[in-house]
């Protein structure tokens, strides 16, 4: 192709060289034709000008000798014949005094013009004899120039006298030929110049050129102009020439046409060759790329990219045809599903490029724990499952025992030490399933069961589990049709200013109210929703509820401060929080003043750089910020004096103990103290007792939430308790 393409460049240039240069030539060749015509042309039409003038001359000599030799009684009628025969019309005849004793012998003639005026002439002289042959004066005869010019321009030429008086120019007899005087006229100078050679003029389609006459003393010159008419100039062998040069070129053309298709054709099969040795090449090497894609897709689809053990299609895909095999040679499967604990704060301390290097080497020493036939299968993020294909009892419980000594090594990752523990369940086959799927199903069930005993501990599953696990699905089901059916429903408990008795905000909290049970607390469906993303679901049920809630009462009148909602860690760091959280504003219409949001200490503390960045775009939007639990999450004072936080709550723990244990009133003390440094509100949360609330305000806290004051109250009761308060004010 590239060799197909170049020869058709270079065919292209040649053409346009040789082109150019016949181009060229030919120009030349004609030009150079031309130029033979037009100078032969002229010099024919300055020959004949001279032989005609000289004629006339002549002719003017005799008529004037005859005329001279005549009487007087016949002077008038050979004047008259003259004029009629003669080329010369309007002659005028004189007679000048003797001017010597002796006539000239000869016959004088000649032309002159006159230097006062732009008139030209043809003049004869001659003696003129008495009857007794005496020499008595001489006789002129004068023919003007225009009568020359008309007999000239009958023979097809046009003639024209032009006379150079002070740098200007003076005609001869203009009145004839006012076309030929225009186009002289306009000629630019260097045109001028040229017309002692000739001048083509493609505007008036005249050739011109000049021939100069002098006087009968030499004195002064008379510049002749004459011209004939390009189309009366016989070009035709300047045509035939050009068909010549046609045809020529029309050859060159079909001959380098012809070289170049010989070239272009056998360039064309040896390309054709060459391209298909490419081709089959290419074929090859394609042949090969897909087979290697291929074989990475496969890969891809069936490993695990990020530690390159098998995925859970591949687990699945191998883990049947065990079973298939070991049903047949009768011996036992185990299944041992392991997950790894906390592994989600492990990415939010030390970052997820640690925690997937961490994984990696998780799955290289899981590896070094199995048999050559064993299976190690990444499932999902931190779970993973080992198939011993032929055990015992006592080598899979071996195996894990393996595991767990092995894992509690260290990990030194990035100048870290980072120690790690596992909740393991596993399942054995015909025992626990006679499938994969309840065979991985029920080993996960055991996983969970351990993983509420702790850390590093494997349950084997047992039968009863099933119906804990059916629990858990039962559980989830019922939690999402309640929110579909809005059977969870916000209880407001009031933040009581204690010096006041004024109810300074509010603290929405859930409950379920199930049409079988009644009232069921958070506590036992909480836990669960956190595990899973049903508290995403649960936080902005609530936030929507609880900012509808007092959109009512704020349009009945009733006070009630803001109104504080809790968000869960999952619900902050979901990417679209901010402009979720924007969006119900102004669906709502709410005014963001009247909205607290409140965060677990301990949450914010797990990607403390993380949470400061969100809060300060929650802040952005007006809405306050509250920290729960606080003194329970170990918060760094350098991240808590850049947390973007109007409030903190101190945690009931501290509260329990209030005023007797020293180390709660020590706690308590210094809570407050660094609330007044950072200048941030405080609240005490879980005050029951009148020692606790003489305590908390002694010591500056007067914000109280509690029992002391009330406990959660409906959305109806809620309203009584405000309006009470709104009353005694």
């Amino acid at each position: 192709m590239a060799n197909r393409l170049r020869i058709t460049i270079v065919g292209g240039i040649l053409l346009s060289i040789v082109g150019s240069i016949g181009y060229i030539y030919s120009s030349r060749v004609i030009d150079e034709l031309k130029d033979g015509i037009y100078l032969q042309t002229v010099r024919k039409l300055s020959s004949n000008f001279e032989k005609s003038i000289e004629t006339k001359k002549k002719e003017l000599a005799v008529a004037t000798a005859i005329m001279a030799q005549s009487s007087s009684q016949n002077g008038d009628r050979v004047s008259l014949s003259l004029k009629k025969y003669s080329l010369f019309e309007n002659i005028k005849f004189s007679y000048l005094p003797k001017r010597t004793a002796k006539p000239s012998k000869s016959i004088q003639s000649t032309i002159a013009f006159y230097k006062d005026r732009p008139y030209i002439t043809i003049t004869a002289l001659a003696p003129v004899y008495n009857a007794k042959g005496k020499y008595i004066s001489n006789l002129v005869a004068r023919a003007d120039f225009d009568a020359f010019a008309f007999h000239f321009d009958a023979k097809g030429y046009s003639v024209i006298a032009m006379v150079n008086k002070n740098k200007s120019r003076y005609f001869s007899n203009p009145f004839y030929f006012s076309n030929l005087i225009e186009t002289i006229n306009i000629l630019p100078r260097k045109k001028m110049a040229n017309l002692d050679r000739y001048v083509v003029d493609e505007k008036s389609g005249l050739l011109l050129s000049a021939f100069e006459l002098k006087n009968i003393d030499s004195v002064g010159k008379v510049k002749i102009i004459l011209a004939k008419n390009l189309r009366d100039i016989d070009l035709s062998s300047v045509d035939k020439e050009i068909e010549k040069i046609v045809l020529i070129a029309v050859l060159l053309f079909l001959l380098l046409m012809l070289l170049l298709y010989k070239v272009f054709i056998t360039n064309y099969s040896k390309s054709v060759a060459d391209y298909y040795e490419e081709l089959l090449e290419d074929l090859a090497e394609k042949d090969l790329e897909i087979q290697r894609q291929a074989d990475v897709i496969k890969f891809i689809a069936m490993n695990d990219p990020l530690t390159g053990l098998d995925n859970k299609v591949s687990l699945v895909n191998k883990l049947d045809n065990i079973i298939s095999n070991a049903k047949i040679n009768e011996y036992q499967v185990g299944i041992v599903f392991l997950d790894l604990d906390k592994f989600k704060k492990i990415n939010d301390v030390y970052g997820h490029d640690i925690g997937d290097l961490l994984l990696r080497k998780v799955a290289d020493r899981l590896k070094e724990c199995i048999h050559k036939n064993d299976i190690v299968a990444r499932i999902s993020g931190d779970e993973f499952v080992v198939v011993e294909t032929s055990m015992t009892d006592y080598s899979n419980a071996n195996l894990i025992e393996k595991i767990i000594f092995i894992m509690k090594k260290p990990f030194y990752i990035k100048n870290k030490d980072i120690h790690i523990t596992f909740s393991i369940g596993r399942s054995i086959l015909g025992q626990d399933g006679n499938d994969v799927d309840s065979l991985l199903k029920n080993a996960e069930t055991a996983m969970y069961i351990s993983k509420d005993k702790g850390s590093n501990n494997y349950v084997t599953y047992d039968a009863s589990m099933g119906k804990m696990s059916q629990k858990r699905v039962e559980l989830d089901k019922n939690i999402r049709s309640a929110l579909k059916n809005q059977e969870l429903v916000p209880y407001y408990q009031p933040k009581i200013n204690a010096l006041t008795n004024e109810v300074v905000g509010l603290e929405a909290l859930i409950r379920w109210r199930d049409a079988k049970k009644g009232i069921i607390y958070p506590g036992e469906f909480i836990p669960f929703c956190e595990e899973s993303d049903l508290i995403i679901d649960i936080d902005r049920y609530m936030l929507i509820h609880s900012m509808r809630q007092l959109s009512m009462w704020h349009k009945e009148g009733v006070k009630t401060g803001k109104v504080s909602v809790n968000v869960s860690t999952k619900k902050l760091e979901k990417g679209d929080f901010v402009t979720e959280l924007k969006q119900i504003l102004l669906s709502e219409n709410f005014d963001p003043a009247y909205l607290e949001v409140e965060i677990l200490e301990s949450q914010v503390m797990n990607n403390p750089k993380r949470s400061i960045e969100i809060l300060k775009q929650v802040r952005e939007l007006g809405v306050s910020i509250a920290i729960d639990d606080f003194g329970t999450g170990y918060s760094s004072l350098s991240y808590l004096k850049e947390l973007p936080v109007d409030k903190i709550k101190i945690d009931r723990s501290f509260i329990i103990d209030l005023p007797y244990n020293k180390d709660a009133v020590s706690i308590v003390r210094t809570i407050i103290a660094l609330a007044k440094n950072l200048h941030l509100e405080i609240i005490a949360e879980g005050v029951e007792t009148k020692e606790q609330l003489d305590f908390l305000i002694e010591e500056g806290c007067v914000n109280i939430q509690g029992y002391y004051f009330s406990k959660p109250l409906s959305a109806m009761i809620c309203k009584d308790f405000l309006l009470s308060k709104n009353d005694k004010r």
